[in-house]
This record gives structure tokens, C-alpha cells and sequence, in this order.
């Protein structure tokens, strides 16, 4: 099923727009979908007005997942919170908590399976959001905007200081700081 013809790869691309990963998971994600960064835009363009906060959001997602949907509730989530198996995040569930009556997106993010709770090194694709404050010391928050968030942190064994770039609480970029 979709929305006006839009599926769950059609939402990978928009991901993988609004991510902004680095060049070498793009091409090869790209790949894997056998589509082009054409592909991506275009999808993005349709995709963002259906996803963005207004009243019907959270249906429209509903409807574009519904070929990935895994459950309610799975995964330490609560009631109301909708999890989807994503082909290019086979390890992660994609949860959406509907708000306001479940008329908008009140929060979307990836999210470890039953499958996937050992906890990964801090490794592009691979770590989430979540998994900052067990991993590393002196968490400070740098910025956070929507479904983006940065932090920069202090590895625990070597004491580095590292700058760690989420979006959808999967992490895009981790560089010493």
C-alpha cells in the first residue's frame, strides 16, 4: 500500500536527503535501492510537504509504511508508537508517536530491535541517539533542531573528545573534536 503512489523505498530516498550521510553510505544505499540522487530529490519534494507538521501528518506516514509496518508498541516503545522495518536499516525499527490526537508527527526515530540490543561501537549507521550517555563521558548537547541533533562527548577508555551528528536519532557523522 502507499500514498499517492509513494512507498517505503520512496521514504528510504527522503531519509537519505534529509540525513545528509557521508558520500560512500549515500552511494552505496543509492545502490542498493537502484536509484539515483535524481530519485532522492524528487522523492524528497514529494514527500516533505505530506511528512511536515500539519494536520494529517501522522496518517500520511502511516499510510507511506504501511508495506514495512512491524507493530505497536514493540521495542520499549508505548502504546501509540508505530514501528516499521526499514530494507535499508534491517537491525533498526523506525518508530512514529503520533501528537495531538495522532494528527501530527509528534516524534520519528530509529531505534534498536530485539534482534540489535547489543550495544554497537560508535559507528555511522550503526549507533543511535540513545546510546550517547553509556558510551561516552561529559555528554554536552550542541545543538538540536527538529530531527537533528549533535553532541559532543568524551570517549571513555582514551579520553578523546569527539563531535557525534544525528538525524532520526542515527548517527551521520562522529569526527574528534
Amino acid at each position: 500500500m502507499s500514498i499517492n503512489g509513494i512507498g517505503v523505498t520512496d521514504f528510504e530516498l527522503y531519509l537519505l536527503k534529509t540525513m545528509s550521510p557521508v558520500e560512500s553510505l549515500l552511494a552505496g544505499a543509492l545502490n542498493d535501492l537502484n536509484r539515483t540522487s535524481d530519485d532522492m530529490i524528487a522523492c524528497f519534494e514529494a514527500i516533505s510537504p505530506l511528512v511536515r507538521v500539519r494536520p494529517g501528518s501522522a496518517e500520511s506516514l502511516k499510510l507511506i509504511l504501511s508495506d514495512a509496518f512491524l507493530g505497536e508498541g514493540l521495542h520499549g516503545a508505548g502504546p501509540g508508537t508505530f514501528s516499521y522495518r526499514l530494507p535499508l536499516w534491517p537491525e533498526l525499527a523506525f518508530q512514529v508517536t503520533p501528537a495531538g490526537s495522532g494528527l501530527y508527527i509528534g516524534e520519528a526515530k530509529f531505534s534498536r530491535t530485539e534482534i540489535s540490543k547489543m550495544k554497537p561501537e560508535p559507528t555511522v549507521w550503526n549507533f543511535l541517539e540513545s546510546d550517547v550517555n553509556e558510551a561516552f563521558d561529559q555528554v554536552r548537547e550542541v545543538d538540536m533542531w527538529g530531527h537533528y541533533a549533535s553532541y559532543l562527548a568524551q570517549d571513555r577508555i582514551a579520553g578523546e573528545r569527539y563531535f557525534l551528528r544525528f538525524a532520526w536519532g542515527l548517527l551521520q557523522e562522529i569526527g574528534k573534536a
